[in-house]
């Protein structure tokens, strides 16, 4: 099952990266224009830009678009024979940015509906029945706080220009061979530019920015990926929203008693710096040298990640292996 892993672990990786910006649309004036009429139109609800061909139809950006966007999963190479995962060998970037919300029978975006569907539940209520800003837009925080928090028009343009040039930049590195300093610049990049996009603009779900929604996706996606690569049965295959269960995988140790052994400041920072780079280590293996999902949480006693279903009782060797 290891060797399964880290055969695919490029395909895993570049799954992830399609779910992180498979709602790189949101990130626009057009969605924002788009949201502000929707609930006003008979139709609305089947007229959003972000996932209807995006990046073809409205996308203003065209010549800054990485060319990368449109490689598929078929030339990325395994790190092993036998070509690549053989689900939807022409499964891209670009097609998880068109295709996600309407994936047909194509598993991955199959795959990437149910994520995306799933974390849309948890993080919000569902748009028709929540109260639109038709007119300026503001970004809530969790206590439903919006003064000042204005996301405008220009601030989403001049983000997105922004991201694709910092990909146009970054990419090529990274899909050479997929490292995870690489991958950890990538992850940063996208973050700068998502959390000054929403992912819902109705109240109350303006609390959500399009970075927490966008990485809750991709992190479930590259579970229910794994999910499928170790459990090949029909059976068992998590295809859509109905069928997605997943776990929690949590490495613990007391390290504020660690920590209290130090007798003097530099003593606790050292200690503290200790601590970081052990967390730091253990996300190297879990997310990119055996990709079986993602950190959700740390403190200075442990690290939690969202792995497959019964990791440890169906994928036993997965687990003493890691």
């Amino acid at each position: 099952m290891l060797d399964k892993l880290s055969k695919y672990r490029n395909q895993i990786l570049f799954i992830e990266l399609a779910g992180l910006l498979h709602d790189i649309g949101k990130l626009s004036k057009a969605f924002l224009e788009y949201r502000q009429k929707w609930q006003d139109d008979p139709h609305g609800y089947d007229n959003d830009p972000h996932d209807h061909s995006y990046l073809e139809r409205y996308e203003v950006f065209k010549n800054l678009i990485p060319s990368e966007f449109k490689k598929k999963i078929n030339d990325i190479p395994a790190l092993g024979k036998d070509g690549c995962i053989n689900w939807e060998p022409d499964f891209s970037i670009e097609k998880a940015v068109h295709r996600h919300t309407q994936p047909g029978d194509a598993l991955i975006n199959k795959m990437l509906k149910a994520a995306d569907g799933i974390d849309s539940a948890i993080d919000r209520n569902n748009p028709l029945f929540s109260a639109e800003q038709k007119d300026t837009i503001f970004k809530s925080n969790v206590f439903g706080y919006e003064r000042g928090r204005v996301v405008t028009f220009e601030s989403q343009e001049d983000a997105r220009q922004k991201l694709y040039r910092f990909l146009n930049s970054n990419l090529p590195a990274y899909f050479k061979g997929f490292g995870d300093e690489d991958r950890l610049d990538i992850i940063e990049g996208i973050k700068d530019a998502f959390e000054k996009g929403l992912a819902d603009t109705t109240r109350h779900s303006n609390d959500t920015t399009l970075w927490e929604h966008s990485y809750a996706v991709a992190s479930i996606l590259k579970v229910l990926a794994v999910h499928n690569l170790l459990n090949d049965d029909e059976k068992s295959k998590i295809d859509n929203i109905k069928k997605v269960k997943f776990g929690i995988l949590g490495i613990g140790w007391d390290g504020m008693r660690f920590m209290s052994y130090g007798q003097k400041i530099g003593d606790i920072v050292g200690r503290k710096e200790v601590v970081e780079s052990v967390k730091d280590e253990i996300k190297k293996i879990i997310e990119c040298k055996y990709p079986i999902g993602n950190e959700i949480y740390s403190d200075d006693n442990g690290i939690y990640f969202i792995v497959p279903v019964n990791l440890k009782n169906n994928l036993n060797n997965v687990w003493i292996g890691i």
